[in-house]
């Protein structure tokens, strides 16, 4: 009886260690290539940069605040909210993060 508990146990333990094995894939990478882009191409670069330059009214439509307001709200949360880089991938800036967050506010989506 004792052996059949012994064989029921090394069972287990090797059911789970294959299952552990089997679930570790290799990552070929952490970061999709579109997603690199977004520092040249994305939102955030393209369309908060040039409504900050060029029409502060409808930056301040987007965001229901005015760029003085929101730089000064960055500066106030960047310690609190900032992330570091890593070396698998670049953190979000804080300001990207404050937009995001303003937009969602402003238009619940």
């Amino acid at each position: 009886m004792a052996r059949f508990r012994e064989s029921k146990l090394a069972a287990a333990v090797y059911v789970a260690l294959a299952i552990n094995k089997r679930r570790k894939v290799k990552r070929k990478c952490w970061v999709k290539d579109w997603i690199k882009k977004r520092y040249q191409l994305g939102a955030y670069t393209q369309l908060i940069m040039e409504l900050q330059l060029e029409d502060a009214q409808q930056f301040r439509n987007f965001t229901r605040m005015s760029a003085v307001q929101v730089q000064s709200l960055v500066n106030l949360l960047g310690p609190v909210i900032g992330k570091q880089d890593t070396a698998m991938r670049q953190a979000i800036p804080v300001e990207e993060r404050v937009i995001a967050t303003l937009r969602f506010l402003a238009t619940g989506k």
